[in-house]
């Protein structure tokens, strides 16, 4: 799989099919790239569902298994997922609970994008983040989906929407380490990430740090940052990035001299964007292979760094063992 953002990407992806025909079909679905990814997770009866929202900090174009995941969707004017969405996606998921005749678990996934929401793919079954969704709400959804399956779910309504009282964030673990010399780190619409783990806090930014610094190699920068991209669509989520983290850390761009510092295992962090193998091969290997924290799309990094930001500022809810780690 892969994204052609324009006709010459299109028939380099074409000319890689050795043989196109009935039998081995190239698939062309439209890529929808602007918008907020969202997914739910529920169970039905046939009569109604029960439905958990979750936000991707990634947008369209990361797998799902590779995406930072958010309960609940935050709202507000800068992620435009207030409630009026979340019932929207109540209300699609019945729609298309009813029509597939679903009891049991289901897991739809939407893009949130201007005033439409828009269908990525509906799975009939219990997907790979129904453990986070329950535990987040407290919620068991394999018991409700067997519930539903033998006797209903017994609602007086047809749509209910579940969340959580705390802030739940699960970050995805990759093991780029573990091929040393070999894969390029990246994401897209392949799914590399191995594991994942979840984290709840009182604060997003608590939730947020808890996961993240829970994955391996993670931890937070002290002395500098190398922060680039050699793709365009980036460029301005970089740049305010690298403004943010410049106040209290030394940034570093991709050249032949911190390629060096990478080897020694002196950089404390990579933040970066987008596929451009032939230009930044190295400079990924070298943080893969010397344990160097790597964030691989510019979303994830703006919101990392404005965990920063909250932690250094002391963070209301922040937990002790962060703010030591960082003052320290």
């Amino acid at each position: 799989m892969g994204i052609a953002r324009n006709r010459q990407e299109l028939l380099n992806y074409v000319n890689k099919a050795t043989r196109i025909s009935p039998e081995h079909p190239v698939v062309v679905s439209k890529f929808i790239g602007n918008g907020v990814e969202v997914e739910v997770d529920g169970v039905g009866d046939g009569n109604s569902v029960i439905v958990v929202p979750v936000e991707h900090i990634e947008p369209p174009g990361v797998h799902s298994g590779d995406s930072t995941m958010v309960i609940p969707p935050r709202g507000g004017i800068d992620y435009r997922l207030n409630d009026g969405w979340r019932i929207k996606m109540a209300e699609a998921s019945l729609r298309i609970a009813k029509a597939l005749g679903i009891v049991g678990p289901f897991n739809i996934q939407f893009i949130a994008g201007g005033d439409k929401l828009y269908v990525i793919e509906a799975n009939v079954r219990a997907s790979r983040s129904m453990p986070f969704t329950s535990k987040a709400t407290g919620v068991n959804l394999m018991n409700l989906s067997v519930k539903a399956a033998l006797n209903g779910l017994g609602m007086d309504r047809e749509f209910m929407v579940l969340r959580p009282r705390r802030w739940w964030v699960k970050a995805s673990q990759f093991s780029w380490s573990r091929v040393r010399g070999g894969s390029y780190p990246r994401l897209g619409p392949v799914m590399y990430s191995t594991g994942e783990v979840a984290s709840s806090g009182k604060a997003f930014e608590e939730a947020l740090l808890k996961a993240w610094l829970s994955t391996t190699p993670s931890r937070i920068p002290r002395k500098n940052a190398l922060v680039y991209t050699y793709d365009e669509q980036y460029i301005k989520a970089i740049d305010e990035i690298r403004n943010r983290l410049s106040k209290w850390l030394v940034i570093l761009d991709d050249t032949e001299e911190v390629r060096a510092m990478l080897k020694q295992g002196s950089v404390d962090i990579l933040m970066t964007g987008g596929d451009t193998v032939d230009k930044d091969y190295v400079t990924r290997r070298l943080a893969a292979d010397t344990a160097t924290p790597i964030i691989l799309h510019p979303s994830l990094g703006l919101e990392l760094t404005r965990a920063f930001e909250w932690l250094r500022g002391g963070g209301k809810y922040v937990i002790e063992e962060l703010l030591e780690a960082e003052l320290s």
